[in-house]
């Protein structure tokens, strides 16, 4: 049945999330290192020459990681490594989402501080013999208009 399918493999994507929550933090910054060349499928040789280190080194610090994690095999390893990197991701997308809304809102506080409301004046303040309204209607074209106390403008 497909559908049971997918459903238990969520499940065993969910439950390999949670056995790995934690676990990265107990690692040095050199073991996360190795762990993650381990991920790409590095040997331990081949870690070795990346790191500049013998392929002892790389060993000890392969063992180191497996007790740490009571792991016991490499697979184990890149399996945390993938985990633990699917979470960065998700936790950059979700950060650009917060930042982007936080942008969008600002730009929207930005934009309404612009628009200042400027109050209609009065008819009997104004007047402008070639407004519609003091005309009758009459005529669509805006003509001068002149304010009390003020002289005429053209």
């Amino acid at each position: 049945m497909p559908g049971s399918a997918w459903s238990a493999r969520d499940a065993a994507q969910d439950s390999g999330a949670a056995d790995h929550a934690g676990r990265w933090e107990v690692l040095t910054s050199r073991e996360r290192e190795v762990a993650m060349l381990v991920a790409k499928s590095m040997t331990n040789k081949e870690i070795a020459a990346r790191l500049f280190v013998s392929k002892r080194t790389v060993d000890a610090h392969i063992e180191h990681i497996l007790a740490k994690l009571s792991y016991a095999s490499r697979v184990q390893i890149a399996a945390l490594v993938t985990s633990e990197q699917a979470q960065v991701e998700q936790a950059q997308v979700e950060q650009a989402q917060v930042e982007q809304a936080q942008e969008e809102q600002a730009d929207g506080d930005e934009e309404s501080a612009y628009q200042v409301p400027v109050p209609r004046a009065s008819q009997e303040h104004v007047t402008g013999a070639g407004r519609p309204a003091d005309r009758g209607g009459a005529s669509a074209a805006p003509g001068p208009v002149q304010v009390e106390g003020e002289a005429a403008r053209p």
